[in-house]
């Protein structure tokens, strides 16, 4: 029988996942007139992963890259997003002790739960090849939902193609052969759409941005 103490953690751990739902990433979802949050990166992420493992009979362990895609921003919950894109040279420089006094305080709330700082460790440190495959999809996700989007958050945020495709390059190439193969053929698709997916937009205007 379980214990008052049992339900106590679980709620506990129901308010971080909450905490990180809260997070708003720099992805504005034009046709949902709002940021895309944590949670909802994550899960895409982790269905994203499963599809690719299935579709392309990859020899990788399913579990280990679901728990991977789940968790591997919950840092986050506590130390909030870092946009790749964001020009505070402060941001960037504090990112990674941000992140680890998170991850420091998510080990010491739920001691009862190693196995989720073990995932979090693993994928940061890229120890195995499904790390390095999520860690890499990680890195076109944004741009299959801003392609999708119309490119609302590119013209958002001022970017250029050149500014996405030499980021994520550097990021993708070395890491994982076939996210790089999908990521060469999303940046062929970008560049023939360029004139649509990038430019300039107001965050009123990108309210109004509806799917063509």
């Amino acid at each position: 029988m379980k214990n008052n103490q049992s339900l106590e953690n679980l709620l506990k751990f129901a308010e971080l996942i909450g905490r990180f739902r809260a997070v708003e990433r720099m992805l504005y979802v034009g046709t949902l007139k709002r940021y895309e949050n944590d949670a909802e990166h994550s899960c895409m992420l982790a269905l994203l992963a499963w599809y690719i493992v299935s579709t392309e009979k990859l020899d990788l362990n399913i579990e280990k890259v679901m728990l991977y895609a789940l968790a591997h921003d919950l840092v986050e919950a506590y130390a909030g997003d870092t946009n790749a894109f964001d020009t505070s040279e402060t941001l960037h420089a504090t990112k990674h002790l941000r992140e680890q006094e998170a991850l420091n305080r998510i080990e010491k709330e739920f001691p009862e739960f190693p196995e989720l700082v073990g995932a979090i460790k693993s994928f940061e440190a890229k120890e195995d090849k499904e790390a390095r495959f999520v860690y890499a999809l990680d890195k076109i996700q944004p741009g299959i939902v801003t392609y999708l989007d119309g490119g609302v958050s590119w013209k958002m945020h001022g970017l250029t193609l050149d500014q996405i495709v030499l980021k994520k390059k550097d990021q993708i190439a070395n890491v994982d052969p076939l996210i790089f193969e999908y990521f060469n053929m999303l940046t062929v698709l970008f560049k023939e759409k360029e004139t649509e997916l990038f430019g300039t937009m107001s965050k009123n205007e990108a309210g109004k941005a509806v799917l063509q």
